[in-house]
């Protein structure tokens, strides 16, 4: 660990932040080729003290992600007063660094309030505090995860990151003009990617997400109703289904509540059964949900087509159908 050269530490509280915002930033860095710490992926054996100051005196971007229980863990409060630590002396030295808080559902007033720990004593009250201060005083991001879309959203602190490697010849200034080279030599015979989803359920998260990754790739998506783009809400769905590839099935606990969704769904099966697997590719993603209940709808169960309002019984044997040959691929 020690002889390893970072580029980012990313400091977080792990229960509020771990599986979700550190877990796609931290792969988004690295995917730019920008290594990163997290002290989550750190080998056994290792000091855990020493080998979170070393990443943090090593890294030349610290991150500071702020959300509601940073406060409570003495380990995230020692880190941020660290990196602000450094982040004073880097001014006058020939390393610069930059510091990058990200305010995760709170605002400042919420940062400023530090609980009194067991074991603190008055000085690491104070230092603690200090450090939060500075903190707040930097330019940073905010972050609400009820309304973010998180690949956009976290697109944004990427940006910033790499801005400052690059103008700092860290990281290669021509790394976005190479990967645009990559992209064009993509074999045209891929296609596209219809992504059919439960926009409430999935769309600021995993399908944000699995979109922003495509592209990043230069594979296009045809995705209805994403809410970030307004011109993807009037997509002719019948052409967008017949021109695709691939079709990707993000399957919700919510998902039969959408006829769209069902009637998407049917097109899909309908458009590869007239295809050989070789052409056309099906990927069901179960998100929280069975495969069983996705295959059987039982009833009472989240996928009871039932449930479904104003709908028909040949409507519902075709969803069924539908849904049953999904389980399947």
């Amino acid at each position: 660990m020690m002889s390893t050269n970072y580029n980012v530490f990313i400091c977080h509280r792990g229960p509020d932040t771990k599986h979700n915002i550190v877990s796609v930033l931290e792969g988004m860095l690295r995917s730019n080729g920008i290594t990163c710490f997290v002290d989550y992926r750190m080998d056994e054996g290792n000091d855990v003290n020493v080998s979170i100051r070393n990443a943090i005196d090593i890294s030349l971007v610290h991150i500071v992600i702020l959300s509601p229980t940073f406060n409570t863990s003495s380990w995230c409060l020692d880190e941020a007063l660290r990196i602000i630590e450094i982040q004073k002396t880097s001014s006058s030295s020939n390393k610069p660094r930059k510091v990058i808080p990200v305010f995760y559902d709170v605002d400042s007033s919420t940062v400023r309030e530090i609980p009194i720990l067991k074991r603190s004593t008055p000085q690491n009250m104070n230092d603690w505090g200090e450090a939060l201060e500075g903190l707040l005083n930097l330019k940073g991001f905010k972050y609400q995860s009820k309304s973010a879309f998180e690949w956009e959203e976290l697109d944004k602190i990427v940006s910033d990151v790499k801005d400052f490697l690059m103008s700092r010849d860290i990281i290669p200034s021509n790394c976005d003009e190479r990967e645009n080279t990559w992209k064009m030599h993509l074999r045209p015979d891929y296609g596209s990617v219809f992504i059919c989803h439960k926009g409430d359920d999935t769309q600021r998260n995993v399908v944000s997400v699995f979109r922003g990754i495509l592209r990043s790739r230069g594979i296009t998506c045809l995705i209805v109703d994403y809410k970030r783009e307004e011109t993807h809400r009037k997509l002719d769905i019948h052409n967008a289904i017949r021109n695709s590839r691939v079709h990707v099935i993000f399957l919700s606990k919510s998902f039969v509540t959408s006829k769209q969704c069902l009637d998407e769904i049917v097109e899909i099966m309908n458009e590869s059964s007239f295809e050989s697997p070789s052409k056309v590719k099906v990927l069901p993603v179960f998100c929280d949900v069975a495969p069983y209940m996705v295959r059987h709808q039982s009833e009472c169960s989240t996928y009871d087509l039932q449930n479904m309002k104003g709908s028909t019984d040949e409507e519902r044997k075709r969803w069924a159908k539908a849904l049953y040959e999904i389980y399947r691929i």
